[in-house]
């Protein structure tokens, strides 16, 4: 079976989500349609709450978020790539980092692979922290 946008970015979700919960993080999600963001929110018993936006990616490619930089609400964007592979790649920005990286096109923003393949994003999830 081919795996469609809406599976990939189902899983990418979930994906993100298990990650947030090995990190002791009490997850929420929301996915209503394929043409809805991914979105969650997590919180810990220490009253810290986040809110994020996922982007499931297929293969090392060009990241794709629902928003455009002028309309990201949430404070973190999570993209999941190499999600066919057995070993998918984890990375995190900031609401402010994906505004200055983030191209916008038909009201969606693009993350091209030559900026967020990087130390400064992969595998960040102690910006979640602070």
């Amino acid at each position: 079976m081919q795996r469609t946008n809406h599976m990939t970015s189902s899983m990418g979700l979930h994906y993100a989500c298990f990650r947030l919960a090995e990190r002791c993080w009490n997850v929420s999600v929301s996915k209503m349609s394929t043409k809805d963001r991914s979105e969650g929110a997590c919180s810990r018993k220490n009253g810290k709450f986040i809110t994020f936006q996922t982007s499931g990616v297929g293969k090392k490619n060009l990241i794709r978020f629902a928003a455009g930089p002028s309309r990201i609400t949430q404070q973190f964007l999570i993209a999941v790539v190499n999600l066919d592979s057995d070993a998918p790649e984890v990375y995190i920005f900031t609401a402010d980092e994906a505004r200055a990286k983030m191209v916008e096109q038909n009201n969606r923003g693009f993350i091209e692979v030559k900026i967020y393949d990087t130390e400064e994003f992969r595998d960040r999830w102690d910006k979640l922290e602070t």
